[in-house]
């Protein structure tokens, strides 16, 4: 890029001011020649240091190969994707993790490189929070996938390091494909009806089937496979668990050919074993049960199995009865809530079959399991799932707002001060004033766009804490309004103080001007010049709380958006022609929950609205 003398006037304008870290240099070795104020804030270098260092001395020696790469491929290709790397350690502190992009620039006939940078600190932590999510999946015994459910035949997109082991394939044979392919010649079992009646319906499900290994081994599967859905209640991705439960199968398996036998492996596994009849009536009761649900296991022969069950759950036993007494099935597992003395509520993955005994008759073996835990880390595992999607479209909304919303203000800026520049000596005092008066009006919004933005970071990390201070509230008002009236010269704000000078409370200031300035900044934003906005300071009815009501005679809100109006990023829809992010009314109302308060408004389009603010206090004199 080529720079004429207005071109140049123009680059440093925005090099001085521009709120990226940014530096100038000749070559990647060669001594930096320029670096703005924000780059000197990110190295914590003066401009004098700076230019005594290269981009090499700003990295550790481990990484000046990989900027060295990174560099030559950005001079082949101008546009090349940004490129990552850390600063050095900042007054002992930790590395700093940045996004750089370098462009060739022609000043005075004279090629040199401009460096922009960009500290990734926070998209680090995010990235080491995944990695640590994936370590943890990686180290659990048991199978995990995620299969995409938006393409055809869902496809693996996942397997960890359990589902290698218990199946033979590694993640490079399994991914992109179904994880049907482990059913092999077992397609005709009744659960892969079951499977597939839950995947065309959306739903969970959890079955016991008998799978292929990659050397052709058969082994029993116990496959629990939960839908995702997004914000919209739209399937996504489907997340399956595999648990080889081949010993505990083969174990009830040579369970049923001798009750003897039966009944001495039923003392030693984990699991609680009970016979019981058609009927339901308990005959037998392993000693698990007292561990698992502190039940002797004799208080419960002659009693009838649903009492064990939690009262919504006893219609369900009674069906799996029929089913078992009518031959229909022989065998049917279902999760069960069960009573029992311990303060959690325990699930139990109950497998009942139908036994038939040439002597005794028919009978029923239930297995029942504690699933409590697995039950819990399958609903962890889609909540963190859906968390971090919600996260990452609210970070890609977040970040395509406020680079909109900065750049109004920075063009402006530049405009301005371009034009003072060149043509300054010779403007008027009235035309001078304007151009400044531009800078420091588009300087302030950038100031409050920027304290937006710390809040809801602040917000969003649970950094944000409630401080307490003695606040004469009627004095925090009025400075507050002389502040406001600063932006807005030109409007009028009618005051009516009913509380006194002399009440004060202990209060947070920086949450109260959070909510006070927004709220008195959009009555004055969205309402014409010439109409009073009035604010009214008063006790409630019992003194135990403050009202501040703002009214204004501006455009309304319409009926169809009150109920989202204070969701982050939402705004009338009669507002498209007035600057904003959708942000004010979200932290106004995060401040106030968080100070104990509540917001509350009426509203009519083109009528003009009413917004009233409560904060319980305790006065001091």
């Amino acid at each position: 890029m080529s720079l004429n003398h207005h071109d140049s006037a123009l680059f440093k304008s925005y090099f001085d001011s521009s709120p990226s870290p940014i530096l100038l240099c000749a070559s990647l070795s060669g001594p930096i020649l320029a670096a703005n104020e924000k780059a000197c804030e990110l190295t914590a270098c003066s401009e004098s240091e700076l230019f005594t260092r290269s981009l090499l001395d700003l990295v550790s020696p481990e990484e000046h190969e990989k900027l060295t790469t990174a560099w030559d491929r950005s001079a082949f290709k101008p546009h090349a994707s940004p490129s990552f790397t850390t600063l050095k350690t900042r007054n002992g502190g930790l590395p700093i993790a940045v996004e750089w992009h370098r462009r060739t620039v022609n000043l005075e006939e004279t090629e040199r490189s401009l460096i922009t940078l960009r500290e990734l600190t926070a998209e680090a932590r995010v990235h080491e929070d995944v990695r640590l999510r994936t370590i943890a999946l990686e180290s659990v015994h048991c199978g995990v996938t995620i299969a995409d459910a938006r393409l055809p035949g869902m496809p693996l997109i996942y397997v960890n390091t359990g589902f290698e082991t218990i199946t033979g394939y590694t993640a490079e044979e399994s991914l992109g494909i179904s994880c049907n392919f482990l059913q092999g010649d077992q397609r005709n079992q009744p659960e892969v009806d079951l499977i597939r009646s839950a995947l065309k319906a959306g739903k969970s499900c959890d079955v016991r089937l008998q799978n292929h290994r990659k050397d052709g081994t058969l082994f029993w599967n116990e496959l629990i496979l939960s839908p995702v859905k997004d914000t919209e209640g739209n399937l996504t991705h489907y997340i399956g668990i595999q648990i080889d439960v081949t010993d505990k199968v083969s174990s009830r398996l040579k369970l049923e050919e001798s009750e003897e036998r039966y009944r001495a492996l039923a003392e030693s596994v984990e699991d609680i074993i009970i016979m019981m009849t058609t009927t339901g009536e308990i005959q037998f009761c392993s000693p698990a049960i007292e561990r698992i649900l502190s039940e002797k296991p004799d208080q419960w022969v002659g009693k009838p199995f649903s009492a064990l069950l939690r009262d919504d759950h006893q219609t369900n036993f009674e069906g799996i009865l029929t089913q078992l007494k009518n031959r229909s099935t022989k065998s049917l597992r279902h999760e069960f809530p069960m009573r029992s003395v311990k303060t959690r509520e325990t699930w139990m993955d109950t497998n009942l079959t139908l036994v038939t005994d040439p002597e005794k008759g028919d009978y029923i073996v239930g297995v029942l399991r504690d699933n409590t835990l697995t039950r819990k880390a399958k609903d962890e595992i889609a909540t963190a799932f859906k968390r971090e999607k919600e996260l990452s479209e609210l970070k890609s909304n977040f970040i395509q707002i406020v680079s909109h919303e900065f750049r109004t203000p920075m063009t402006g800026i530049g405009a301005s001060n371009a034009f003072l520049q060149n043509y300054g000596v010779g403007l008027t005092a009235e035309k001078s004033n304007q151009h400044y008066e531009n800078i420091k009006q588009s300087l302030s919004r950038m100031n409050r766009l920027l304290d937006d933005v710390l809040f809801v970071s602040r917000d969003e990390s649970s950094q944000l804490k409630v401080l307490s201070e003695s606040l004469n509230l009627s004095q925090f008002t009025e400075n507050l309004i002389e502040e406001i009236r600063f932006i807005f010269p030109k409007r009028e704000i009618l005051v009516e103080d009913a509380l006194g000078n002399a009440a004060s409370c202990a209060s947070d200031p920086y949450l109260l001007r959070h909510i006070l300035h927004n709220l008195l900044g959009n009555a004055l934003k969205y309402s014409r010049e010439g109409t009073p906005v009035t604010l009214s300071l008063r006790p409630n009815a019992n003194s135990e709380a403050v009202v501040w009501s703002i009214r204004d005679e501006g455009v309304g809100i319409p009926a169809c958006d009150q109920k989202r109006l204070f969701e982050a990023f939402e705004r009338g829809n009669n507002v498209s022609s007035v600057q904003g992010t959708g942000l004010g009314l979200f932290i106004a109302r995060r401040s106030a929950d968080l100070l104990g308060g509540r917001i509350y408004f009426t509203s009519a389009e083109n009528k003009g609205s009413n917004f009233h603010f409560e904060l319980p206090v305790s006065f001091s004199d």
